[in-house]
């Protein structure tokens, strides 16, 4: 499970590499006037986002998440004791 900045930093790489490929596609696309190489060029780069964002590597959990731990549950006898005492 990713953290909060490891998070943040996975949406950063996905929209840059995405940026990047769709620019690229783009150009490549309008200089051979084929929409073919635009649509498989950004194809490729989310296949490649894909795999740098989806699975949970390393870099995205340097930061670990400090949880609060459990409260002991309440017996019958506390209860009781805490209904008495108002």
């Amino acid at each position: 499970m990713a953290d909060f900045k490891g998070q943040k930093l996975c949406e950063t790489i996905y929209q840059r590499v995405l940026l990047f490929f769709s620019l690229i596609g783009f150009l490549i696309g309008f200089l051979f006037e084929d929409f073919g190489y635009t649509v498989k060029i950004l194809g490729f780069g989310l296949a490649i986002a894909t795999v740098l964002c989806v699975p949970d590597w390393g870099m995205y959990n340097q930061n670990p998440i400090d949880w609060v731990g459990r409260k002991k549950p309440q017996t019958v006898q506390t209860r009781k004791a805490k209904g008495k005492a108002k």
